[in-house]
């Protein structure tokens, strides 16, 4: 951020702490229901397709797109995409990406911290870790028994 009257490069300036609920984030994005059920992929027509509301917002669309190119990328956003596409399906899943990303740039504009991905990269680890859980109790209700294989040379 350039000042005016000097030409000193100062750093960017936090938003004040407002007590906002979540709702006016939320409002961002308009969510909504499907009401037809044809969708076109290009990341240019993913705000104005016919299962996501007609938005004005730039923001909104510039969010929607960030979120449908997770689909291959091998971070931790694109494997909650990649999880939110295979249970919602793709229209519900790049909004969930969105707000996910909003919420995401909201905290790092109010409290001015840098973005860290080793945060969302242990809440991966923990989501494979209760998938896991999960998995081994399925297998023993079925009365079988997982055994890790070991490494052979």
């Amino acid at each position: 951020m350039k000042c005016k009257s000097t030409s000193l490069d100062l750093p960017p300036k936090p938003i004040p702490n407002r007590s906002l609920c979540p709702a006016p984030r939320r409002s961002l994005l308009r969510r909504c229901t499907p009401t037809l059920p044809a969708m076109t992929f290009e990341p240019s027509t993913i705000a104005s397709s016919e299962w996501t509301r007609h938005v004005q917002n730039r923001a909104a669309l510039a969010l929607r797109i960030a979120a449908h190119t997770l689909h291959h990328n091998q971070s931790s956003l694109g494997h909650y995409y990649r999880r939110m596409r295979a249970k919602l399906g793709a229209p519900k899943a790049i909004t969930a990406t969105a707000h996910k990303l909003a919420r995401i740039l909201y905290h790092l504009l109010t409290t001015g911290q840098p973005y860290q991905e080793s945060i969302f990269a242990e809440r991966e680890t923990q989501h494979q870790q209760r998938t896991l859980f999960r998995l081994h109790a399925q297998v023993r209700a079925l009365g079988y028994q997982l055994i890790p294989l070991t490494a052979q040379s």
